[in-house]
């Protein structure tokens, strides 16, 4: 009589381990990626704020804010992965979001600026203008 084996046994289960490793090789990347894509949004939103608060503080001081405290706001992000730094002289402002942390690691778009005349410009870390992050 022959006796049937129940279960699996070590080659097929190295043949499972071996397809979810490369499947796991293939999506990690994928997905640090989104992660990093995902969080230039906040960026964004904290460069649009502040220029939305230098233009309420131009019309109340006429001139525009050298610093962050000035407009009530923090000069870091809300989860911390880019910092405000703030140009101003007069009747114009640059304002400038720079990756740091986690974020610093977005080589595509690791700084992002916007003027008082609305201008966005996006630059890797090559220091070369990337239109596709804003």
């Amino acid at each position: 009589m022959v006796e049937s084996s129940r279960g699996f046994s070590l080659i097929e289960l190295m043949i499972v381990v071996a397809i979810v490793a490369i499947l796991g090789a293939i999506a990690y990347p994928s997905y640090q990626r989104y992660l990093l894509s995902s969080h230039r949004v906040e960026a964004k939103k904290m460069l649009l704020d502040a220029a939305n608060r230098q233009e309420t503080y131009f019309m109340d001081f006429n001139q525009y804010a050298s610093a962050a405290a000035s407009l009530s706001m923090a000069d870091v992000s809300d989860s911390g992965y880019y910092h405000l730094v703030i140009s101003a002289a007069g009747s114009s402002y640059i304002l400038f979001a720079t990756a740091s942390g986690a974020q610093g690691s977005d080589s595509d778009c690791i700084f992002f600026s916007i003027d008082q005349d609305g201008v966005r410009l996006a630059e890797n870390l090559a220091g070369n203008q990337n239109d596709e992050c804003w």
